[in-house]
């Protein structure tokens, strides 16, 4: 009978630990996934300056697209949604940027 409840003892604190770990990971992920959308926004604003000043041309590429492409691996349509977001839905200035407060409450995946 004690081995039992030694048995259940540790089954329940392997619970408890692994619903911390749970908790640990989501939150987390949640983390950081509030990151990508700040650094999607980030970049969206680096390809239009660099789309507006045509500074891509310094390096013989076309357009922002086909920089964005080579130097980052970035697909085309990736390279148009971050700036459209950013175009669309943001106020910033080269310091600062963050979405307009109608859209504060939006996904990135909700504005593309």
């Amino acid at each position: 009978m004690a081995k039992k409840e030694v048995e259940q003892k540790s089954d329940i604190g392997l619970v408890v630990f692994e619903d911390e770990n749970y908790n640990r990971i989501t939150n987390n992920i949640k983390l950081q996934i509030g990151n990508i959308f700040s650094n999607y926004l980030r970049i969206g604003q680096y390809l239009i300056e660099a789309n507006n000043s045509k500074i891509y041309e310094l390096k013989d590429f076309t357009s922002v697209i086909e920089y964005a492409s080579v130097e980052f691996d970035l697909a085309e349509t990736t390279t148009r949604n971050v700036m459209a977001v950013v175009e669309k839905y943001c106020d910033g200035s080269a310091y600062s940027i963050k979405l307009k407060d109608e859209y504060k409450d939006f996904s990135y995946s909700a504005l593309v």
